[in-house]
């Protein structure tokens, strides 16, 4: 079992900070498709995208678990950022019923059932990787990993109007000091595979202009 942080590396990162030693903060990807107003934006249920060669039952266990997890946490940010548009979520079961025997891609798939629901705009999301952690806030043996990503489309054009792909396994302060920031803010503790879902899922679709809501 490993712990967050020892007294020697919060000593080292405190002095790194003082000294102004920083990270290079990752920049947002720009969009530069023509600017739409979407009305209505239908939104796919997570999909899980199994590594069959490396998987294991628990490791697809968890995945499936993850992506029903990540279909409750994109519907609740969703609904409490008052976008202009109006978000209609579909389970698996009917998304399967309006594709009938419709074969093709996740974008062709996802314009198809747009088109039906008379939507301008599809959210596609795909969970590849969701690791729980193996241990407490403490101590863990193996932290917390998630890797998920997210396509937001004109429905008609096939345009992505948006997209973004999240990946992190937690570290200690021990193996990267430049987290101090995020480490600080998460309590310097080891959190939950589903917290860092959410920070996840937060920081990336809060910068798709479509998907949050107007600051007037």
């Amino acid at each position: 079992m490993k712990s967050f942080f020892s007294l020697p590396t919060l000593l080292v990162t405190l002095v790194c900070l003082l000294a102004g030693c920083a990270g290079t903060s990752p920049s947002k990807d720009s969009n530069n498709e023509e600017s739409l107003s979407l009305q209505s934006i239908v939104v796919l249920p997570v999909q899980s995208i199994f590594q069959k060669q490396a998987s294991t039952p628990d490791e697809s266990r968890q995945l499936t678990a993850g992506a029903d997890m990540l279909d409750s946490l994109l519907q609740k940010y969703l609904l409490q950022n008052n976008s202009a548009a109006e978000f209609n979520f579909i389970s698996a079961p009917k998304m399967e019923a309006l594709l009938g025997n419709m074969n093709g891609d996740i974008i062709s798939q996802a314009r198809l059932i747009a088109a039906k629901l008379h939507s301008d705009g599809a959210l596609i999301m795909t969970v590849h990787r969701f690791q729980e952690r193996v241990g407490n806030s403490r101590s863990v043996s193996s932290p917390a990993g998630v890797t998920f990503e997210y396509k937001l489309i004109n429905a008609g054009k096939g345009a992505i109007l948006c997209s973004g792909v999240f990946e992190e396994t937690q570290q200690s302060l021990s193996e990267n000091i430049f987290n101090f920031p995020k480490a600080s803010k998460r309590g310097f503790k080891w959190i939950s595979a589903e917290e860092l879902a959410r920070e996840g899922l937060v920081d990336k679709l809060s910068e798709c202009p479509y998907l949050v809501g107007n600051e007037e």
